[in-house]
């Protein structure tokens, strides 16, 4: 492993580090200020909190931003790449502040990219031995920390909100799946991994609302529309900018603190 790769690996090891401890901190110095309830007693801050899992679908995929030069690089990738499924899912926590507004944490393992459509082959000298199609799949894998701020309302009987917040990503990883077909009706795959590349550490902007649904007296499920758009270029190369997005449905199962007897 050369210099740049070890430098790069403490220096996100670092703002990780730095990202959970503000975060801490924040909730720490929100909670300290003593918010109260409608009947003006102040809830015991254990109560406040809600812990939980989620798992997201999302159709994700990139935007490019190129120099004048590379213009013509963005328009044969915008030609060819599409939009893909992806995922995440992990660990969730969320700290009540008052009866309209909670701050919601995570700690996230992501999939996202992009694919490109099928391909047709040309080779010089064409034989049944070469594949005479083929279609790409690109993946960029991710540890997501994401932080937000909620908004809770009702619309006749329903329990909803409304959410704004970023994402600090910390980049675990590029594969590259690539699927070829054969006349016969054969099929080859290959997979190729790196871990260097792209900037080990980006920045989102995400926005949604969901619904809360009570599935018993300490279960709440949500279910969350959600957007998801890098403000940070997944590269370094500032002739070549690279962003991705994600549109998708979030799902989570949070469990309630037991209310005192």
């Amino acid at each position: 492993m050369n210099g740049r790769i070890m430098s790069g690996y403490i220096m996100s090891g670092r703002i990780v580090r730095y990202t959970i401890r503000y975060a801490a901190l924040l909730l720490l110095a929100v909670s300290g200020n003593g918010f109260c309830q409608a009947g003006g007693k102040e809830s015991k801050p254990g109560k406040r909190w809600m812990v939980g899992i989620s798992y997201e679908a999302n159709l994700t995929g990139s935007r490019f931003r190129y120099s004048p030069s590379n213009r013509w690089i963005k328009q044969l990738r915008t030609g060819e790449q599409v939009s893909r499924y992806g995922f995440s899912a992990g660990l969730n926590a969320s700290y009540r502040l008052n009866a309209r507004f909670a701050i919601d944490a995570g700690v996230l393992f992501a999939d996202r990219g992009f694919r490109t459509g099928e391909k047709t082959l040309t080779w010089v000298s064409p034989g049944a031995d070469y594949p005479f199609k083929s279609k790409t799949k690109t993946a960029f894998h991710y540890i997501e920390l994401p932080l937000k701020l909620c908004y809770k309302f009702r619309i006749g009987s329903s329990n909803i909100y409304a959410f704004a917040g970023v994402s600090w990503n910390n980049f675990i990883s590029k594969k590259t799946t690539v699927i070829t077909y054969y006349e016969n009706g054969d099929k080859d795959k290959s997979e190729r991994r790196i871990s260097y590349g792209y900037r080990q550490n980006t920045c989102s902007a995400l926005i949604g609302f969901g619904i809360n649904i009570a599935v018993s007296r300490r279960l709440l499920f949500n279910l969350e529309p959600v957007y998801r758009q890098d403000f940070s270029s997944i590269t370094a190369d500032k002739q070549a900018r690279e962003y991705l997005y994600a549109l998708g449905i979030n799902t989570r199962l949070f469990l309630k603190p037991k209310k005192a007897k």
